[in-house]
């Protein structure tokens, strides 16, 4: 039988020279396997139980709450004293029965061998736990180092793959910066060709310049026309469209007179593609036209080409501009004007004249043509006279 032991029952239980064996336990009922035990050692051993909930005797037989369930054997007391062995063997049936019949046949002596053996076994356990653990890490570290050397294999492989594709971008990038090195040489040959042809231009139109500075009047043709036009050391521009080999002399003395003011140039007409570019033909020379702000915007001279006429029409167009230029072309235009009115007007007095002159001499000839006339009628009855005289016998 198993009894339930407290705290006011434990020394009764204890009296006796009967093996103890005590199971703590949190099961309110008792185990079923603690039964079985009881009924086959019952003779032999005391069976009790004690709950989770004695905690004194928890504390007497240095018992955790936390450890149950567990088993203790207490042996009975020899001269010394009483000894008490806890179990720690596997929780079944056949273990737990040897443990109990060794304690009852072997006493204190037999307790502490089987202790000494359990120990032994679950230190040989261990030591076999450790040995499985061993051989378990050494199955892994050759594992881990197959798979390093398939890793490194495969690392070596990729690195490989990896530099081949390194060097075949650096190849690459090579071809790609030699191809731009190439094409910045041909830019730069390019640009330093641009570069030495602005150069030359550039000289050449300082040199334009310098003979439009220095040149009294300027023999423009298609090179130096443009420099001619955007230079500004002076604000006119007065040109002489000619047919005629040399500059004439009245532009000459027109130039050295208005040269703080105006530069003057003579363009002729074996300049054709000059001359294109004015719009002006052969047939429409000779011309003067002054310019203020660039060749589209000139005026032609259609005044008196006189050197006092000429150096008044600079003057105003230098002193008044446009205005002053439209005013001028007015006054010429009524100048013209009147000019060909007076022709018109001598003209008809001279057509007057004529008209006079010849209606008198018609007057001349109505009497001619009397005098013919009445010569006919005369001569007429002459001939009836005559032709009477020779039919009468």
């Amino acid at each position: 039988a198993c009894c339930t032991l407290r705290s006011d029952s434990l020394n009764a239980f204890m009296e006796g020279e009967r093996v103890k064996a005590i199971l703590f336990t949190r099961k309110k009922e008792t185990p079923g396997l603690w039964i079985r035990l009881a009924e086959a050692l019952g003779e032999e051993v005391a069976f009790g139980e004690v709950k989770d909930d004695e905690a004194s005797l928890l504390s007497r037989f240095h018992i955790d709450e936390n450890s149950l369930p567990q088993i203790v054997v207490v042996c009975p007391k020899q001269p010394e004293k009483e000894t008490v062995v806890t179990y720690e063997g596997p929780s079944d049936f056949e273990h737990i029965l040897e443990f109990l019949s060794t304690s009852v046949h072997g006493g204190k002596r037999a307790l502490e061998l089987r202790r000494r053996v359990d120990a032994q076994g679950a230190e040989i356990g261990s030591l076999r736990a450790e040995l499985q653990e061993a051989r378990e890490a050494l199955k892994a570290a050759q594992a881990e180092v197959a798979r390093l050397r398939v890793a490194q294999m495969g690392q070596i492989e990729a690195a490989k793959k990896q530099l081949e594709a390194e060097l075949e971008e650096s190849r690459v990038r090579e071809d790609k910066l030699v191809h731009e090195l190439q094409e910045a040489k041909k830019k730069l040959e390019s640009e330093g060709g641009e570069l030495r042809r602005e150069r030359e231009s550039l000289v050449l139109q300082i040199k334009n310049l310098e003979q439009i500075q220095a040149a009294v009047v300027l023999l423009l043709n298609s090179e130096n026309i443009d420099d001619f036009f955007s230079s500004k050391f002076r604000p006119l521009k007065a040109i002489l469209f000619t047919t005629k080999s040399e500059i004439p002399p009245l532009w000459k003395q027109l130039a050295e007179a208005q040269q703080q003011t105006t530069s003057f140039g003579v363009v002729k007409h074996v300049e054709t593609e000059l001359m294109s570019s004015f719009r002006l033909q052969e047939q429409d020379l000779p011309r003067i036209c002054v310019y203020r702000e660039g060749r589209e915007r000139g005026v032609i001279y259609d005044g008196e080409v006189k050197l006092e006429a000429l150096i008044s029409f600079l003057q105003d167009a230098f002193e008044g501009g446009d205005t002053m230029i439209a005013m001028r072309q007015e006054v010429h235009a009524a100048t013209r004007r009147i000019e060909e009115l007076t022709a018109e007007l001598k003209e008809a007095r001279r057509s007057l004249e004529e008209a006079a002159a010849n209606e008198k001499e018609c007057a001349s000839c109505e009497g001619l043509r009397a005098l013919m006339t009445e010569a006919r009628s005369r001569a007429e009855a002459l001939r009836k006279l005559l032709e009477g005289e020779e039919k009468s016998p």
